[in-house]
């Protein structure tokens, strides 16, 4: 018998302002939630794109979903870059390479469920959220 193959990721740590680890509060979230992978902000894409996100994550957000970031970026430049461009859903930091291996897109899109992936986007493809509560989140429009 041999040891098997250990992954290079053995850990989700994502850290938010304060340097405290809450990775496992942000996927152990029973309610589905939105997860930005933004590993590169200064490179991420913007306009149409973050527009869609931001129109996205007020809808979520509005209808109880917990809306995030994650990036490899530090503190002062994605601060800068949710100041810039009026983001009101928070920023945590994590690693370049845990980033690119949950969507190699910058950015993309996670919908995920007590830990679970749903769905991922590219960012050119992000969904309106009426239609993604159809298909995803199985709750009829008011």
């Amino acid at each position: 018998i041999q040891r098997g193959y250990e992954a290079p990721i053995a850990s989700f740590n994502i850290l938010d302002s304060d340097g405290f680890d809450v990775g496992e509060e942000l996927i152990s979230d029973e309610n589905y939630s939105f997860m930005v992978v933004m590993y590169d902000v200064p490179k991420a894409q913007k306009g149409r794109v973050l527009e869609s996100l931001k129109d996205l994550s007020a809808k979520a957000e509005a209808a109880g979903y917990d809306f995030y970031a994650l990036t490899a970026s530090p503190y002062d430049e994605y601060e800068a870059f949710r100041h810039d461009n009026q983001i009101a859903f928070p920023f945590y930091g994590g690693d370049e390479i845990l980033l690119k291996t949950i969507i190699r897109a910058n950015p993309g899109l996670v919908l995920l469920q007590n830990g679970t992936v749903i769905k991922k986007w590219h960012g050119n493809d992000i969904p309106e959220f009426e239609s993604l509560r159809e298909e995803y989140l199985n709750i009829a429009a008011n």
